[in-house]
Order: structure tokens, then sequence, then C-alpha cells
């Protein structure tokens, strides 16, 4: 028999799955820091752009995977068109990320 050389639809929605889990732990740990540290400060503009792929790099290591983590929470995290605190959006990521600490 041959070697199958493609995901099943099962190991898509697996591996779909873990991603969306994995992405969520990434905004769940930037609103933890964004919580943790000087709440109080403007929201740095760049969030969007670096935080997801050092947090994602951090906790699953820089690579592939861990670039795609980052990808998805990125997608993810919710954009803002005024200024508010590091606290505040830390709220709304929280609520974006639900419970997941995977």
């Amino acid at each position: 028999m041959p070697e199958r050389t493609y995901a099943t639809q099962q190991d898509e929605a697996l591996r779909q799955s873990r991603l969306d889990d994995h992405a969520r732990a990434v905004i769940h740990a930037i609103a933890q820091d964004l919580n943790d540290i000087k709440p109080w400060q403007t929201l740095p503009a760049n969030i969007w752009a670096d935080e997801p792929f050092a947090v994602a790099a951090r906790l699953y290591g820089r690579g592939l995977y861990g670039e795609q983590v980052a990808e998805v929470a990125q997608a993810l995290m919710p954009r803002v068109d005024r200024d508010v605190t590091r606290g505040e959006y830390a709220l709304i990521l929280f609520r974006a990320a639900g419970k997941a600490a995977a």
C-alpha cells in the first residue's frame, strides 16, 4: 500500500484546531504582559506587527510552526482605531483569547 502524502480532513481539522488553540495562548500571553507591565501607558503602535511573532517564538520555537501560530494570532487580534492604554487593550485581548492556556 502506498504511503499517504497528504493530510486527511481529520488531520487537517486537528492541525487547524491546535493552531487556533496555540494562537489564543499567544494572545493570552500578550494580554498578560500588557496587563502586568505598565498597564497605564499608551499601547505601542507596532503591537500587531511584532508581539505575536516574539511570543509565538518564545512559546513554540522559531521556525515554520511558530510563524504559523503567530500569523493566526495576528489575524485574531482585534484592531483599535483610537488611543488605548496597555491595560485597556489587555482586556480586549483577554476576551479575544477566551480561556486558552495551551
